[in-house]
């Protein structure tokens, strides 16, 4: 499920301006596109990438309030579907950029 519309809201002022301070890949950056992905425990997400236009990152921040290793929820990076290079557990508060371009996947 993803939702529209979040850039209005008090969350995304917070997250935006943490990012702005903290995260150096996102400081020259503007907002081009903002979504928000809920995924049920043990729920698979297709491989996919965000956008294909240089330059363009990808910012994750996981909202869960709490993380169970065994219902999954890792963001796993590929150089193709075959080859993965490394995976982020969604911890907490957790904020990841990557390149846009990256092929990633949620897993359960």
């Amino acid at each position: 499920m993803a939702c529209e519309g979040i850039t209005n809201t008090a969350t995304f002022s917070f997250l935006w301006e943490f990012c702005e301070k903290n995260c150096p890949e996102v400081n020259k950056l503007a907002l081009w596109k903002s979504s928000c992905n809920f995924f049920a425990p043990n729920e698979n997400a297709l491989y996919h990438d965000d956008d294909d236009s240089p330059g363009a990152m990808t910012l994750i921040y996981y909202a869960n309030k709490f993380w169970d290793i065994n219902e999954g929820g890792e963001t796993k990076m590929f150089t193709d579907v075959s080859k993965m290079i490394y995976a982020v557990a969604p911890i907490p508060g957790r904020i990841i950029t990557f390149p846009s371009n990256m092929l990633h996947t949620a897993t359960g």
